[in-house]
């Protein structure tokens, strides 16, 4: 399923959770893909389920629909990029330790909270 833009909603993964309980998230890989695919991890543990992420960043493009229009091996790449995908939490977690500095208290808040 495709959102408009990255306004991922309660409503899209309730709908979602009806035919399947596993969720992959593929946003574009730009700082507003980042912040959908958190926002939408957060949408996702409140109704229970634990989705995974299918990243691009080490493909060198944007969003899916470059990936397939530049490459001829656009499907066998998709395949892998499925089986590749990482745990969300796992992927929230590296995110946010990159962004500050554990080693003080303040910074150490922001990533718990």
């Amino acid at each position: 399923m495709a959102t408009c833009g990255t306004s991922l909603t309660d409503a899209h993964v309730t709908t979602l959770q009806r035919y399947h309980d596993h969720l992959y998230f593929l946003f574009d890989n730009d700082s507003a893909g980042i912040q959908a695919t958190l926002r939408g991890l957060a949408i996702a543990y409140g109704q229970g389920l634990y989705p995974k992420i299918i990243s691009l960043a080490d493909k060198g493009v944007k969003d899916i629909d470059e990936l397939i229009r530049n490459n001829d091996q656009s499907q066998e790449q998709v395949k892998e990029l499925i089986q590749q995908a990482k745990d969300g939490f796992v992927c929230a977690s590296e995110y946010y330790l990159s962004m500050f500095d554990v080693t003080t208290p303040v910074d150490r808040k922001k990533i718990m909270q």
